[in-house]
């Protein structure tokens, strides 16, 4: 799901120093036609502008700022693969020419190709000739990368250039100092984004309404933080016997009533059912909308503060949670969810074998394994399906079996899919799922075990985070291996 961390994407913005002043913005141009495409797309009509650009190119067809123009266009329409096709055929001169490595940049970012897009739009940093919205995309690199600092500053140059931007001033809501700033910048958005995906919308106003509940308060006060922690974990077993997921034991509340929460590494934040949470003195604040998981994919949920939060010796004050009133596990095994990202500062180890998570401070990043980029509170590794091609992932220890998106196994050689699969996600049953035969995922020598695999539509998830997901990599991967994630390095670990 598509939901904030600890300090992460919606509430609570990245509080960082702030960094060097905006530099000057790129000379305008006086080319009426070009002026005319341009004022389409900053009013979210990006078919309309896909046209009035490709009228530019029918007379000039090497104006680089007409085909970067009609790149932005393709992006903004959520035709990315076409965007990426074109960025594809300009070759190397995609890279080196400014214009066009902007809108280069943005293609390969909302195609899953995050390293890439800031190998493009990196050299390109200090350019005063880089666009709006490729700083914005480089901007966005860098903070999933966890290079907040240079995220801010260039969120702030992306501005400076183009205020009216309504793609480039919500990104800049991402990557702020304050609250304050990403309260602006997000009212600023609504304002001129009148057109803008309804979706998309809809999240930046229930993140604005509790930023504004929220005020100057602060959330996640650490009370006790240990240099190291360990924890036992409690398995959820299936039908074979073996364990399927695993929970760990809360304290909540000034009463510290206990509750098992399902450790999910594919959830952003935390999540009880409201019952739970009101009997830990749980304080409403503002009412959101979480996209995703199943039911109807689109979840209106409470958004507020528990006064106290204990993981053994780790302890919060005001720990900022979202409550459904559905209970998140029909059986009452757990009632609730909580993400890595509450373990801030933290090397997390989670020992999916002998059932023990370890939080630890300090000591060198990893220097092996891959590397993870965490976009709209999620963490996101490169994997692939045998003989397919590889992609952005979400690790998800919450889910039983990996899952695929449904374009994404049409690419797969011999995938096969059956008959509709009955899986479960927060706020309910999968619409469409089916069963995927003939396919295993891999990632760092480890792949899924034999069984059938789960397809579903991802595509809300990618259109609204920005990037293109094309599964998650589940239990029946990662069951049994040692999981290590390193938030300094950016790296991740299996063993």
């Amino acid at each position: 799901m598509i939901l904030p961390g600890r300090l992460g994407c919606a509430l609570a913005c990245v509080a960082i120093a702030a960094g060097a002043a905006a530099r000057d913005a790129p000379p305008a141009t006086d080319d009426p036609a070009l002026e005319h495409a341009r004022g389409l797309l900053r009013e979210c009509r990006p078919l309309e502008a896909a046209e009035a650009f490709a009228q530019i190119l029918a007379q000039r067809p090497d104006d680089e700022r007409a085909i970067a123009g009609r790149i932005e266009s393709w992006i903004d329409a959520d035709r990315w693969n076409a965007a990426l096709a074109e960025v594809t055929a300009l070759g190397e001169r995609a890279r080196v020419r400014v214009a066009l490595a902007s809108a280069a940049g943005a293609a390969l970012f909302r195609a899953g190709h995050i390293a890439e897009a800031g190998d493009v739009l990196g050299p390109h940093a200090d350019s005063s000739e880089l666009a709006a919205r490729g700083l914005s995309v480089l901007g966005a690199v860098r903070l999933a990368e966890g290079r907040s600092t240079e995220a801010v500053d260039l969120m702030r140059r992306a501005l400076a250039a183009d205020p009216d931007d309504p793609r480039v001033v919500l990104r800049a809501a991402e990557a702020t100092t304050s609250r304050k700033e990403a309260v602006e910048r997000l009212a600023r958005y609504l304002e001129i984004g009148e057109r803008d995906d309804a979706d998309r919308r809809e999240g930046a106003r229930g993140t604005l309404e509790g930023l504004r509940a929220l005020g100057e308060r602060s959330v996640w006060r650490l009370e006790a933080a240990p240099t190291r922690l360990e924890l036992p974990l409690g398995p959820l077993v299936g039908p074979e016997g073996d364990p399927i997921a695993w929970t760990v034991t809360a304290r909540l509340g000034a009463k510290r009533h206990a509750a098992r929460l399902l450790l999910d590494t594919g959830s952003g934040g935390l999540f009880l059912t409201d019952r739970v949470a009101r009997r830990a003195g749980f304080e409403a604040l503002a009412q959101e909308t979480a996209f995703g998981g199943g039911g109807a994919g689109r979840h209106r949920s409470a958004r507020g503060l528990l006064p106290a939060l204990g993981l053994g010796d780790l302890r919060f004050l005001d720990a900022l949670v979202t409550t459904t009133p559905v209970e998140i596990d029909p059986t009452g095994r757990y009632q609730g969810i909580l993400g890595p990202g509450l373990f801030e500062g933290y090397r997390v180890t989670l020992d999916l074998h002998d059932g023990v998570l370890r939080l630890e401070r300090g000591g060198e990043g990893l220097t092996h394994g891959v590397a993870y980029w965490v976009v709209a509170g999620q963490i996101l590794v490169r994997a692939f399906a045998r003989g397919g091609p590889d992609g952005l992932f979400l690790l998800d220890t919450g889910a039983t079996a990996s899952v695929l998106d449904l374009d994404y196994v049409a690419q797969i050689p011999g995938a096969k899919l059956s008959e509709r699969a009955l899986s479960r996600g927060y706020g309910g049953t999968i619409p469409g799922a089916r069963r995927v035969e003939n396919v295993q995922i891999e990632l760092l020598g480890r792949a899924t075990r034999g069984r059938d695999l789960v397809a579903a539509d991802l595509s809300t998830r990618s259109r609204l985070g920005g990037v293109e997901i094309v599964g998650y990599v589940g239990m029946d991967l990662l069951g049994g291996a040692v999981l290590v994630l390193d938030p300094l390095a950016r790296r991740l670990d299996l063993r």
